[in-house]
């Protein structure tokens, strides 16, 4: 392995870590969502399972917003907030690279999902419910697993780390590469019509 690949390795590594720094940022989000709704009369649930009951969904949602904005114009609206500690815009980015490593940070934790779900058993033994049978779709995606909550309980904590830690940031780096596709195509269309509709020069 050369220097250089050995720096993308490490730069997607990074971003992979900064996925679940991403969720955190909109986790206030979440929280003031939930409360709007609580104060309508909309819903009656606790903050915890209205977390756990949206959290995939707010990840693809998450993803696709992030992925509408260049990152490095991101980054300098960051340091323009704190601006005494930055004074050099952020350099320029070359968007259609599709080597750089924040398009291919979903790989690792895809690679992870994978794995744990091909080797996922439909009956798990459950110390209050014996054999849960249940589908790896409604296992990874859906909120079936919640009837089945109990802090005491072994399959709670594996279903949550598989949910918080492998399924939702999978979902936000994937929707974040789509979204950023999709953006840059739609530019290049309209690029392109706009240069065929603008009269030639004389």
């Amino acid at each position: 392995m050369t220097r250089s690949q050995f720096l993308w390795c490490l730069k997607l590594l990074g971003y992979w870590l900064l996925a679940y720094v991403a969720i955190q940022v909109e986790a206030p989000v979440r929280y003031v969502l939930w409360w709007m709704l609580r104060s309508g009369g909309r819903i009656h649930e606790p903050l915890g399972l209205f977390n756990t009951r949206t959290y995939l969904l707010f990840q693809i949602v998450w993803g696709c917003f992030l992925g509408l904005f260049p990152l490095h114009r991101v980054v300098d609206v960051f340091w323009v907030m704190f601006g005494r500690f930055r004074r050099a815009p952020a350099p320029e980015v070359d968007e259609w690279n599709w080597h750089r490593p924040i398009l291919w940070a979903w790989a690792p934790t895809t690679a992870i999902f994978l794995l744990r779900f091909l080797s996922f058993h439909g009956h798990e033994e459950s110390v209050f419910g014996g054999n849960v049978g249940i589908t790896r779709w409604q296992y990874f995606f859906s909120n079936y697993m919640l009837e089945w909550q109990s802090p005491t309980d072994p399959l709670t904590l594996v279903w949550i780390v598989n949910r918080l830690a492998i399924t939702g940031p999978m979902l936000l780096t994937i929707a974040y590469t789509v979204t950023v596709h999709l953006r840059l195509r739609i530019q290049e269309r309209w690029l392109l019509s706009k240069a065929t509709s603008e009269p030639p020069a004389i």
